[in-house]
Parts: C-alpha cells; structure tokens; sequence
C-alpha cells in the first residue's frame, strides 16, 4: 500500500510541475512584451469619439431632467426664469453634482 501512495505522490508532483508551479514558469513567451491592439484608423476613431460625446451629453441632460421633483428640458434650457425654489435646489444641490461626478469618474 505504500507504494501505491509514493507513485499517487510522484503523480501529484508532475501534474504540479507541468501546471507551472510557483518558480517554474517557462519564460520564452513571458518575456515577449504582448502585441498592441489594432487601432482605429483616424477618421473612424474620430467619429467614435463625436458619437459617444454625444451619447453622454444625451445621458447627462436625462440624468439631470428625470427624477423624483420633475424638471422639464424647457425649464432647464431657460434656467432661472421658470425654475421654482424647490426645482431650482434639487437641480443645483443633488442633481448637477451627482451627474458631474459621475462624469469626472466614468460612470
């Protein structure tokens, strides 16, 4: 029975080693810098840029118009003048810092 357990063992080791244990990493390709992505030609990447843009800008006027207090797009686009004290407060102190940070961070 022993014998059976030192070959089970000697088994064990060379799936470990042939798995690339700690220390026996091959290093032909790990020391080969990984190959660049294809890149965009320069037109079509600028007009990826135009088009996500717009897509936040989209994004960041629905984030500020929806919500609990409602804020028609009219009323944003004329600010003060039709804006009420409470439309005016969410807008300014939770609505506008909260889309602009989720700007600033990618969100």
């Amino acid at each position: 029975m022993s014998t059976d357990a030192s070959i089970s063992g000697a088994q064990g080791e060379a799936r470990n080693e042939s798995r690339g244990a700690p220390g026996n990493e091959p290093r032909g390709d790990a020391s080969k810098p990984a190959a660049a992505p294809p890149r965009l030609p320069r037109r079509r990447r600028g007009r990826a840029l135009l088009a996500l843009g717009l897509l936040m800008l989209a994004a960041f006027v629905v984030a500020i118009a929806s919500g609990a207090v409602p804020v028609s797009l009219a009323a944003l686009w004329q600010a003060d003048r039709e804006l009420s004290a409470l439309q005016r407060m969410v807008l300014l102190e939770l609505r506008l810092p909260r889309v602009i940070l989720a700007a600033a961070v990618g969100a």
